[in-house]
């Protein structure tokens, strides 16, 4: 069976959407004065649930105690639990909702051959040989593409990439503006000029100066579409090479990322919302480092 590490985000959401039919795994985050993290998620895994879907969220289990913070140290850590359940569910593939930005353009900045064995993520690596493939079906995908997922599923409102707001995306922070602008960008959020206002802070734009600036083929898109705002239009990035053209589409190299025996269904399943590059050079040429 299939399993999803679910953080109940943009990126997992829209994995979810894909592949509707996998276990999904989430684990809640324990604050360090012992309090569990209040998450709008929660609602989302009851919906899957209530719609016939496998889901489920843990709060606790035996290994809190091995890391101040609690919980499992390391990079991998938002899979273990679906290691855990492998024997009990019968889960033979874990599957995260990293982006193309993650796996072949390190973070918006350059790219690197994400494919090579020799690059090949050493978490990636050792959950293979445990005889539990651990792999991203969306590592072609942007956020942007993942975005049009949700929107033509109709499950934006179910993402929740953020709790500070009682849980849920607070719309001032670095990452809500991220979102929030792709969210415009196609049409899913349907805002006023007044609505932009809470990001006009001194931090949002010592973060759109920086250079290079992080996930940069996302913010060369997503800011062009707001250039009517003056606050934002000296801070749009348009030093930086405008992706509309591929940034909408699937990066096919990122299949050979998936184990050979699902890598049909996985193309039939992208190519439902998402279609192919048509020049991936763009993508491979990307270098924002200069």
């Amino acid at each position: 069976k299939l399993a999803i590490s679910f953080g109940g985000g943009m990126d997992s959401s829209a994995l979810y959407k894909l592949i509707p039919e996998a276990i999904l795994v989430h684990e809640q985050t324990k604050l360090n004065n012992g309090e569990i993290q209040l998450e709008k998620t929660l609602e989302t895994i009851d919906l899957i649930n209530g719609e016939g879907g496998q889901a489920f969220s843990f709060a606790n289990n035996n290994r809190r105690g091995i890391s101040e913070p609690s919980g499992w140290p390391g990079w991998a850590a938002c899979t273990c639990n679906a290691l855990l359940l492998s024997t009990d569910f019968n889960i033979g593939y874990i599957m995260t909702g990293s982006v193309i930005g993650a796996s072949f353009l390190s973070n918006g900045r350059k790219y690197f051959p994400g494919t090579d064995t020799l690059r090949k993520n050493k978490w990636i690596q050792a959950f293979e040989l445990v005889g539990i493939p651990m792999f991203s079906p969306t590592g072609g995908l942007s956020e942007v593409a993942n975005a049009i997922i949700l929107h033509k599923t109709n499950f934006i409102n179910k993402a929740h990439w953020c709790f500070r707001d009682q849980g849920s995306n607070c719309q001032l922070c670095w990452k809500c503006f991220r979102r929030d602008t792709i969210l415009f960008a196609i049409g899913a959020l349907d805002v006023n000029n007044e609505f932009w206002e809470r990001y006009n802070t001194d931090f949002i734009k010592k973060q759109l100066v920086k250079r290079p600036i992080y996930f940069a083929h996302i913010f060369s898109f997503t800011l062009r579409k707001l250039e009517h705002l003056t606050w934002l239009k000296p801070f749009i990035p348009y030093d930086v090479e405008n992706t509309s053209d591929w940034i909408c589409n699937s990066y096919t190299e990122a299949i050979k990322l998936v184990p050979e025996e699902l890598r049909h269904l996985i193309s039939e399943r992208i190519v439902k919302f998402i279609e192919p590059m048509k020049d991936e050079s763009k993508v491979e040429n990307w270098d924002c480092t200069y």
